[in-house]
Protein backbone atom coordinates (compact mmCIF):
# COMPACT_ATOMS: atom_id res chain seq x y z
CA UNK A 1 0.00 0.00 0.00
CA UNK A 2 1.21 3.44 -0.93
CA UNK A 3 2.31 6.24 1.37
CA UNK A 4 -0.98 8.14 -0.07
CA UNK A 5 -3.32 5.48 0.29
CA UNK A 6 -2.37 4.21 4.29
CA UNK A 7 -3.14 8.22 4.60
CA UNK A 8 -6.35 8.14 3.17
CA UNK A 9 -6.91 5.01 4.98
CA UNK A 10 -6.03 6.11 8.43
CA UNK A 11 -7.63 9.83 7.43
CA UNK A 12 -11.26 8.00 7.62
CA UNK A 13 -10.50 6.01 10.36
CA UNK A 14 -9.83 9.21 11.73
CA UNK A 15 -13.08 10.56 10.69
CA UNK A 16 -15.04 8.37 11.69
CA UNK A 17 -13.49 7.63 15.35
CA UNK A 18 -14.19 11.54 16.16
CA UNK A 19 -17.57 10.62 14.38
CA UNK A 20 -18.81 8.26 17.23
CA UNK A 21 -17.47 10.48 20.43
CA UNK A 22 -19.41 13.63 18.92
CA UNK A 23 -22.40 11.27 18.74
CA UNK A 24 -22.50 9.75 22.38
CA UNK A 25 -24.06 12.49 24.00
CA UNK A 26 -27.10 13.00 22.37
CA UNK A 27 -27.87 9.08 23.21
CA UNK A 28 -29.58 10.19 26.80
CA UNK A 29 -32.62 11.50 27.38
CA UNK A 30 -33.36 14.55 29.94
CA UNK A 31 -36.16 13.92 32.80
CA UNK A 32 -39.56 14.80 30.59
CA UNK A 33 -41.39 17.97 31.99
CA UNK A 34 -43.54 16.07 34.21
CA UNK A 35 -44.90 17.83 37.51
CA UNK A 36 -46.20 21.27 37.88
CA UNK A 37 -44.02 24.16 36.42
CA UNK A 38 -44.10 27.64 37.83
CA UNK A 39 -42.42 30.29 34.93
CA UNK A 40 -40.54 33.32 35.99
CA UNK A 41 -38.32 36.10 35.05
CA UNK A 42 -34.87 36.10 37.08
CA UNK A 43 -32.16 38.60 36.76
CA UNK A 44 -28.39 37.42 35.56
CA UNK A 45 -25.01 37.83 37.25
CA UNK A 46 -23.76 39.47 34.85
CA UNK A 47 -26.45 41.56 32.86
CA UNK A 48 -30.08 41.08 31.72
CA UNK A 49 -32.20 38.15 32.48
CA UNK A 50 -33.51 34.85 31.72
CA UNK A 51 -37.16 33.15 31.67
CA UNK A 52 -36.97 30.26 32.98
CA UNK A 53 -39.29 27.31 34.06
CA UNK A 54 -38.65 25.70 37.44
CA UNK A 55 -39.96 22.53 38.33
CA UNK A 56 -40.86 20.76 41.59
CA UNK A 57 -39.31 17.01 41.51
CA UNK A 58 -40.12 14.46 43.71
CA UNK A 59 -39.66 10.53 44.63
CA UNK A 60 -38.03 7.69 46.24
CA UNK A 61 -34.29 7.40 47.31
CA UNK A 62 -32.99 4.11 45.57
CA UNK A 63 -29.84 2.52 46.81
CA UNK A 64 -28.44 1.18 43.30
CA UNK A 65 -25.81 -1.36 45.37
CA UNK A 66 -24.33 -1.84 48.50
CA UNK A 67 -20.78 -0.92 46.71
CA UNK A 68 -21.39 2.64 46.27
CA UNK A 69 -24.40 2.74 49.03
CA UNK A 70 -26.93 5.69 49.05
CA UNK A 71 -25.54 7.82 45.96
CA UNK A 72 -22.53 7.76 43.50
CA UNK A 73 -20.20 10.94 44.74
CA UNK A 74 -17.50 12.31 42.85
CA UNK A 75 -14.69 10.11 44.27
CA UNK A 76 -17.25 7.31 42.67
CA UNK A 77 -17.99 8.99 39.64
CA UNK A 78 -14.28 9.33 39.07
CA UNK A 79 -13.60 5.40 39.89
CA UNK A 80 -16.38 4.36 37.79
CA UNK A 81 -15.82 6.68 34.93
CA UNK A 82 -19.56 8.12 35.61
CA UNK A 83 -20.88 11.15 34.55
CA UNK A 84 -17.49 12.76 33.78
CA UNK A 85 -18.33 12.56 29.79
CA UNK A 86 -17.07 9.19 27.57
CA UNK A 87 -13.65 7.43 28.21
CA UNK A 88 -12.55 4.22 27.16
CA UNK A 89 -13.69 2.71 30.63
CA UNK A 90 -17.44 3.62 30.44
CA UNK A 91 -17.40 2.67 26.47
CA UNK A 92 -16.97 -0.60 27.25
CA UNK A 93 -21.11 -0.89 28.70
CA UNK A 94 -23.59 0.00 26.46
CA UNK A 95 -25.33 2.16 28.63
CA UNK A 96 -25.32 5.62 27.10
CA UNK A 97 -25.99 7.57 30.58
CA UNK A 98 -22.81 6.76 32.08
CA UNK A 99 -21.11 9.03 29.60
CA UNK A 100 -23.46 12.15 30.18
CA UNK A 101 -20.87 14.99 30.65
CA UNK A 102 -21.68 17.35 34.04
CA UNK A 103 -19.09 19.89 34.53
CA UNK A 104 -18.81 20.67 38.43
CA UNK A 105 -20.56 17.37 39.68
CA UNK A 106 -21.17 16.70 43.02
CA UNK A 107 -23.63 13.68 43.26
CA UNK A 108 -25.70 11.15 41.70
CA UNK A 109 -28.94 9.78 43.11
CA UNK A 110 -31.11 7.18 41.88
CA UNK A 111 -35.27 7.75 42.43
CA UNK A 112 -38.16 6.24 41.30
CA UNK A 113 -40.17 8.73 40.47
CA UNK A 114 -43.88 6.87 39.56
CA UNK A 115 -44.84 3.13 38.57
CA UNK A 116 -42.04 1.77 36.38
CA UNK A 117 -40.39 5.60 36.38
CA UNK A 118 -37.12 5.87 37.44
CA UNK A 119 -34.45 8.57 37.18
CA UNK A 120 -30.67 10.20 38.52
CA UNK A 121 -30.86 13.28 39.98
CA UNK A 122 -27.67 14.92 39.05
CA UNK A 123 -26.55 17.58 41.73
CA UNK A 124 -23.55 20.06 40.54
CA UNK A 125 -22.04 23.33 40.84
CA UNK A 126 -22.29 26.03 38.47
CA UNK A 127 -21.44 29.60 38.79
CA UNK A 128 -21.11 29.12 42.58
CA UNK A 129 -24.28 27.99 42.91
CA UNK A 130 -25.70 24.34 43.75
CA UNK A 131 -27.54 23.20 41.08
CA UNK A 132 -30.10 20.19 39.68
CA UNK A 133 -30.74 18.34 36.36
CA UNK A 134 -31.96 15.07 36.15
CA UNK A 135 -31.79 11.93 33.60
CA UNK A 136 -34.72 9.68 32.73
CA UNK A 137 -34.28 6.01 33.15
CA UNK A 138 -36.22 2.57 33.43
CA UNK A 139 -36.40 0.18 36.02
CA UNK A 140 -33.92 -2.48 33.56
CA UNK A 141 -31.50 0.55 32.73
CA UNK A 142 -31.01 0.90 36.88
CA UNK A 143 -30.50 -2.50 37.31
CA UNK A 144 -27.38 -2.50 34.59
CA UNK A 145 -25.65 0.40 36.14
CA UNK A 146 -25.36 -1.66 39.26
CA UNK A 147 -24.19 -4.45 36.60
CA UNK A 148 -21.71 -1.99 35.78
CA UNK A 149 -20.51 -0.96 39.56
CA UNK A 150 -20.59 -4.64 40.69
CA UNK A 151 -18.45 -6.15 37.99
CA UNK A 152 -16.42 -2.70 36.43
CA UNK A 153 -12.88 -5.19 37.07
CA UNK A 154 -14.05 -7.43 35.61
CA UNK A 155 -15.71 -5.41 32.38
CA UNK A 156 -12.16 -3.88 31.76
CA UNK A 157 -10.67 -7.03 31.37
CA UNK A 158 -13.39 -7.95 28.91
CA UNK A 159 -14.34 -10.42 31.21
CA UNK A 160 -17.89 -9.88 31.74
CA UNK A 161 -20.06 -8.53 29.27
CA UNK A 162 -23.54 -6.24 29.98
CA UNK A 163 -26.53 -6.93 27.45
CA UNK A 164 -27.93 -4.02 25.60
CA UNK A 165 -31.44 -4.25 26.44
CA UNK A 166 -31.49 -6.88 28.86
CA UNK A 167 -30.41 -7.71 32.58
CA UNK A 168 -28.74 -10.51 34.58
CA UNK A 169 -30.34 -8.97 37.93
CA UNK A 170 -33.66 -10.88 38.78
CA UNK A 171 -36.48 -9.18 39.58
CA UNK A 172 -36.17 -10.82 43.25
CA UNK A 173 -32.68 -9.25 44.06
CA UNK A 174 -32.43 -7.29 47.08
CA UNK A 175 -31.00 -4.30 45.08
CA UNK A 176 -31.42 -2.17 43.37
CA UNK A 177 -33.57 -1.17 46.98
CA UNK A 178 -36.37 0.67 47.03
CA UNK A 179 -36.23 3.02 50.27
CA UNK A 180 -38.63 4.92 52.25
CA UNK A 181 -36.63 8.37 51.85
CA UNK A 182 -38.54 10.79 50.00
CA UNK A 183 -36.72 13.79 47.87
CA UNK A 184 -37.51 16.59 46.55
CA UNK A 185 -35.93 19.20 44.72
CA UNK A 186 -36.18 21.57 41.82
CA UNK A 187 -34.48 21.99 38.07
CA UNK A 188 -34.16 24.89 36.22
CA UNK A 189 -34.43 24.90 32.58
CA UNK A 190 -33.99 28.32 30.51
CA UNK A 191 -36.39 29.25 28.06
CA UNK A 192 -35.50 32.48 26.91
CA UNK A 193 -32.33 34.76 27.66
CA UNK A 194 -31.46 38.69 26.85
CA UNK A 195 -28.43 40.46 27.40
CA UNK A 196 -28.77 43.55 25.46
CA UNK A 197 -31.24 45.72 23.87
CA UNK A 198 -33.21 43.40 20.64
CA UNK A 199 -35.65 44.20 18.56
CA UNK A 200 -38.36 41.44 18.62
CA UNK A 201 -42.25 40.60 18.79
CA UNK A 202 -43.54 39.25 21.51
CA UNK A 203 -46.79 36.72 20.90
CA UNK A 204 -49.29 36.42 24.07
CA UNK A 205 -51.67 33.84 24.37
CA UNK A 206 -54.55 35.35 23.35
CA UNK A 207 -53.10 35.76 20.15
CA UNK A 208 -51.93 39.69 20.53
CA UNK A 209 -48.46 40.39 18.57
CA UNK A 210 -46.25 42.98 20.09
CA UNK A 211 -43.39 44.71 18.02
CA UNK A 212 -40.83 47.08 19.72
CA UNK A 213 -37.21 46.53 21.20
CA UNK A 214 -36.85 43.97 24.48
CA UNK A 215 -34.97 45.89 26.94
CA UNK A 216 -32.73 44.09 29.06
CA UNK A 217 -34.02 44.79 32.70
CA UNK A 218 -37.59 44.12 34.23
CA UNK A 219 -40.22 44.44 36.57
CA UNK A 220 -41.10 41.50 38.93
CA UNK A 221 -43.00 38.82 36.56
CA UNK A 222 -43.19 41.08 33.41
CA UNK A 223 -40.64 41.72 30.78
CA UNK A 224 -40.57 45.44 29.19
CA UNK A 225 -40.84 46.25 26.03
CA UNK A 226 -40.07 49.70 23.89
CA UNK A 227 -43.34 50.74 21.78
CA UNK A 228 -43.38 53.54 20.05
CA UNK A 229 -41.49 55.62 22.53
CA UNK A 230 -43.34 53.84 25.66
CA UNK A 231 -42.61 50.95 27.52
CA UNK A 232 -44.55 48.55 27.86
CA UNK A 233 -44.40 46.03 30.93
CA UNK A 234 -45.62 42.22 29.77
CA UNK A 235 -46.20 39.63 32.65
CA UNK A 236 -44.08 36.57 31.63
CA UNK A 237 -47.21 34.08 31.93
CA UNK A 238 -49.00 35.52 29.25
CA UNK A 239 -46.55 35.30 26.49
CA UNK A 240 -46.76 32.47 24.31
CA UNK A 241 -43.59 33.15 22.22
CA UNK A 242 -40.56 35.51 21.72
CA UNK A 243 -38.94 36.11 17.97
CA UNK A 244 -35.67 38.24 18.11
CA UNK A 245 -34.65 40.19 15.09
CA UNK A 246 -31.13 40.91 14.00
CA UNK A 247 -29.01 41.30 10.36
CA UNK A 248 -29.19 38.35 8.31
CA UNK A 249 -25.94 38.71 7.14
CA UNK A 250 -24.00 39.44 10.00
CA UNK A 251 -25.53 36.63 11.66
CA UNK A 252 -24.50 33.97 9.06
CA UNK A 253 -21.27 35.60 8.98
CA UNK A 254 -20.39 35.22 12.46
CA UNK A 255 -21.71 31.35 12.68
CA UNK A 256 -19.78 30.44 9.60
CA UNK A 257 -16.50 31.95 11.57
CA UNK A 258 -17.87 29.99 14.81
CA UNK A 259 -18.41 26.74 12.24
CA UNK A 260 -14.94 27.38 10.12
CA UNK A 261 -13.01 27.52 13.69
CA UNK A 262 -14.45 24.71 15.31
CA UNK A 263 -14.16 22.49 11.93
CA UNK A 264 -10.34 23.27 11.99
CA UNK A 265 -9.88 22.34 15.43
CA UNK A 266 -11.29 19.13 14.58
CA UNK A 267 -9.25 19.03 11.47
CA UNK A 268 -6.29 19.51 12.77
CA UNK A 269 -6.69 16.62 15.00
CA UNK A 270 -8.24 14.67 12.53
CA UNK A 271 -5.08 15.11 9.77
CA UNK A 272 -2.36 14.29 12.94
CA UNK A 273 -4.06 11.05 13.81
CA UNK A 274 -4.24 10.40 10.10
CA UNK A 275 -0.24 10.74 9.69
CA UNK A 276 0.90 9.37 12.95
CA UNK A 277 -1.19 6.18 11.89
CA UNK A 278 0.29 6.16 8.11
CA UNK A 279 3.94 7.31 8.91
CA UNK A 280 3.30 10.34 6.84
CA UNK A 281 3.86 14.44 7.57
CA UNK A 282 2.68 15.01 10.51
CA UNK A 283 2.95 18.83 9.53
CA UNK A 284 2.00 18.54 5.89
CA UNK A 285 -0.91 16.34 7.05
CA UNK A 286 -2.19 18.93 9.92
CA UNK A 287 -2.23 21.68 7.73
CA UNK A 288 -4.25 19.99 5.15
CA UNK A 289 -6.60 18.98 7.30
CA UNK A 290 -6.89 22.38 9.26
CA UNK A 291 -7.30 24.38 5.72
CA UNK A 292 -9.78 21.71 4.44
CA UNK A 293 -12.02 21.24 7.50
CA UNK A 294 -12.09 25.05 8.58
CA UNK A 295 -13.01 26.22 4.92
CA UNK A 296 -15.25 23.13 4.44
CA UNK A 297 -16.90 24.28 7.74
CA UNK A 298 -16.94 27.98 7.07
CA UNK A 299 -18.73 27.34 3.76
CA UNK A 300 -21.21 25.04 5.25
CA UNK A 301 -21.85 27.33 8.01
CA UNK A 302 -22.45 30.47 6.00
CA UNK A 303 -24.68 27.90 3.57
CA UNK A 304 -26.72 27.31 6.95
CA UNK A 305 -27.23 30.56 8.13
CA UNK A 306 -27.81 32.37 4.75
CA UNK A 307 -30.74 29.48 4.00
CA UNK A 308 -31.77 29.12 7.14
CA UNK A 309 -32.92 32.74 7.92
CA UNK A 310 -30.44 33.63 10.36
CA UNK A 311 -31.63 37.40 10.71
CA UNK A 312 -34.06 35.88 13.36
CA UNK A 313 -34.44 33.23 16.59
CA UNK A 314 -37.65 31.94 17.56
CA UNK A 315 -38.20 31.03 21.14
CA UNK A 316 -41.81 29.13 21.72
CA UNK A 317 -42.31 28.82 25.63
CA UNK A 318 -45.70 27.23 24.96
CA UNK A 319 -48.10 26.66 28.19
CA UNK A 320 -47.00 25.57 31.52
CA UNK A 321 -47.98 21.98 32.42
CA UNK A 322 -49.79 21.14 35.95
CA UNK A 323 -49.54 18.12 37.54
CA UNK A 324 -51.78 16.26 38.44
CA UNK A 325 -52.23 13.27 41.56
CA UNK A 326 -49.73 11.22 42.18
CA UNK A 327 -46.95 13.49 41.05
Amino acid sequence: MSKWSRATAGFTAALMLWSSVLSVSAAYAEEPNEGEVVRTIVGRDSNGWAVVDIRTVTGQVVILSPVVGRGIDLDESIKFSMFQGPSEFNRRAPIPVLAASVPGFKEALFIKRGEDRYGVRIKFSSANKTKFRTLSLNETDVKRIREYVENFAEIQRGEYKIHRSDTKIEDVAEYPKLTDEAVSFETRVPRFVLARRVNGQVTLTDGLEIRGELVPVFDEGSILIDVDFATRSVPVDDIHRIRTSGNKSSSALRGAVRTGIGSALSGALTGALAAWQSNADVKEWTVFGTIFFGAAGFLTGLATGIGSGASSEDFVLGPLRKSGKGE
